[in-house]
């Protein structure tokens, strides 16, 4: 009996948005709701290469600029919200 209630409630809203041309949000594709992305940067890892000035390279040595160390930025398609419009 739940089920048929849902479905109907489904389709009267689904009607109503056809209708009035409202817009549901979707989960955004980029980032599946989750609003950050690992950076590309630093692929993920918040660590990038130094190089000092004898041109020695420091794998992995200093916070990447891009994230601030995290390994992760605001999702670029949903601006961090999580959600997208058609």
């Amino acid at each position: 009996m739940k089920n048929k209630r849902v479905l109907v409630l489904v389709i009267i809203l689904s009607l109503m948005a056809l209708v009035t041309g409202l817009v549901f949000a979707g989960i955004c594709p980029n980032c599946n709701g989750n609003r950050t992305v690992p950076c590309t940067v630093c692929g993920g890892s918040g660590k990038v290469d130094a190089t000092s000035a004898d041109g020695t390279v420091w794998k992995d040595f200093k916070d990447c600029s891009a994230c601030s160390g995290k390994g992760y930025t605001m999702c670029p398609t949903c601006k961090g919200n999580g959600t997208v419009y058609p």
